[in-house]
């Protein structure tokens, strides 16, 4: 009796988890599948059943923050970078300068005010069309505007083997190349 009960409340909480789930896939990277958020979402709605306590609050409020908590957590074990380093990148808006990927790219020597202008609309373009992935962009940020060695982006930020920065590095030059 009790399980059955149990596995009403939790599947009653449907509608919830996927709203849940809609919200916080639109203000995350298009990496992220909703599929895996909404069952991250399940774990929530498991554990508000479980723990819910109808003195303190509605079980469909309760089960929001649970949600909510949930998909977060999920979020925050499948990302490469701690919060912190999350927050330092946030806080320091990271943007490769134009001229550092122009240089990389090989398109044109930074120079007079014309090729410059020049630079920066390609430069603009090509970020456009080249599709990197997210840890494509980052390896770059890191490297070419932080100035750190592909060997400290793998072994702090990618948790990886030496040559992983270096790989996301040539697979996004090799792609602003091939569009440029």
């Amino acid at each position: 009796m009790f399980a059955a009960l149990r596995e009403q409340a939790i599947l009653s909480r449907a509608n919830q988890v996927r709203s849940e789930a809609g919200k916080v896939a639109r203000r995350v990277p298009r990496t992220v599948s909703v599929d895996d958020l909404v069952q991250a979402g399940w774990i929530g709605a498991i554990a508000a059943v479980d723990n819910y306590n109808p003195d303190v609050c509605m079980l469909s409020t309760y089960a929001e923050y649970k949600i909510r908590g949930a998909i977060l957590d999920y979020l925050r074990q499948v990302d490469p970078l701690s919060r912190a380093h999350r927050r330092e990148v946030k806080g320091s808006e990271l943007a490769p300068t134009h001229c550092s990927i122009a240089a990389a790219v090989r398109i044109a020597a930074p120079g007079d005010f014309v090729t410059d202008l020049v630079t920066l609309r390609t430069v603009k373009q090509l970020r456009r069309r080249a599709r990197l992935t997210d840890t494509q962009k980052l390896v770059l940020r890191l490297n070419l505007y932080e100035g750190m060695s592909c060997s400290d982006i793998s072994r702090d930020v990618l948790h990886g083997s030496v040559s992983l920065a270096s790989q996301y590095k040539q697979c996004a030059i090799a792609k602003l190349r091939r569009v440029a």
